[in-house]
């Protein structure tokens, strides 16, 4: 029988972001989310919002850089290794848990992705020179859909829902 560990807030939190980072490290590796495209309005970059969507009401602005240069570190390991090897990165032996969300937590999640659009913190004004998505299209692909056809619905719902909660109608 083995003994249980006792988990302090400390060691969640240390491991929680060790996760999350290095999810979000491999999405910048593979050129999905970037930081490159500052928003005109808030002036995060995709990266930047990917992190505050999480974080938001955590994690001071301090913190929250703290996690932007550990994952940028983590991305720049990922693309030393490919260098060195010659071939596709192994990143089996890095803590990895895939991005999408479980479907339990999408009708939250989305809830704050409309909110946060909405208040123009998650922006999609801000194509990324790299590959041409914004903010917003890059929290979509990260966080919420496996394949282009999921993130075209949960792109309208959310653009269509902001026009809503903001006094207007989109129609179809």
């Amino acid at each position: 029988m083995s003994p249980e560990r006792d988990y302090n807030d400390d060691e969640i939190r240390v491991e929680a972001e060790s996760i999350i980072t290095t999810s979000l490290a491999i999405d910048v590796f593979d050129g999905i989310i970037t930081d490159d495209n500052p928003s005109e309005d808030d002036k995060m970059t995709g990266l930047d919002q990917c992190l505050y969507f999480l974080f938001e009401d955590e994690y001071s602005d301090k913190e929250l850089e703290y996690l932007k240069k550990k994952t940028l570190k983590l991305a720049d390991k990922f693309a030393i290794g490919r260098r060195k090897n010659g071939a596709e990165i192994q990143i089996g032996h890095y803590m990895y848990a895939p991005s999408v969300l479980p479907v339990e937590y999408m009708p939250e999640f989305l809830s704050k992705a409309v909110f946060l659009h909405t208040a123009g913190k998650i922006t999609n004004n801000n194509p990324s020179p790299k590959n041409g998505l914004t903010g917003l299209d890059q929290v979509i692909l990260h966080f919420f859909c496996p394949s282009k056809k999921d993130y075209e619905i949960i792109k309208e719902i959310i653009i269509a829902d902001t026009i809503s909660y903001s006094g207007g109608y989109r129609r179809r």
